[in-house]
């Protein structure tokens, strides 16, 4: 880590504070409300080979409520957004909005790709 204070700095981590620090980064990266809902789409399909809406279906969750989903998949989701966050943190994005848009799906998708390589399905 780059700054020393970020080692000493004390607060419990959760799904929501990862969630918030993903999109913080699209946001960061000139990312737009399109940007936000695709690259969730598509670190969904990386991670569960299916759209979102399916995935609370098929779990019987509460649409849009993360906690109701199993413990699993809410690990997944975590462990995804925290390898999108860092490297999206780690590009530099250029271009007008469209071009903005699709390089931060992009590089979120292949985060998904690289974190579904952890999980056993």
């Amino acid at each position: 880590m780059n700054n020393p204070e970020e080692l000493t700095k004390r607060e419990r981590v959760d799904g929501a504070i990862v969630r918030q620090d993903f999109n913080k980064a699209i946001e960061d990266k000139g990312g737009d409300k399109e940007a936000h809902a695709k690259s969730t789409v598509a670190l969904t399909e990386e991670l569960f080979d299916c759209k979102p809406k399916t995935l609370y279906q098929e779990t019987r969750a509460k649409q849009g409520d993360r906690s109701t989903l199993p413990k699993e998949v809410q690990k997944a989701y975590i462990v995804g957004e925290i390898v999108a966050t860092h490297e999206l943190n780690a590009k530099e994005i250029t271009g007008n909005q469209e071009e903005r848009n699709q390089e931060i799906v992009d590089s979120v998708r292949d985060s998904g790709q690289k974190a579904r390589q952890l999980f056993p399905w």
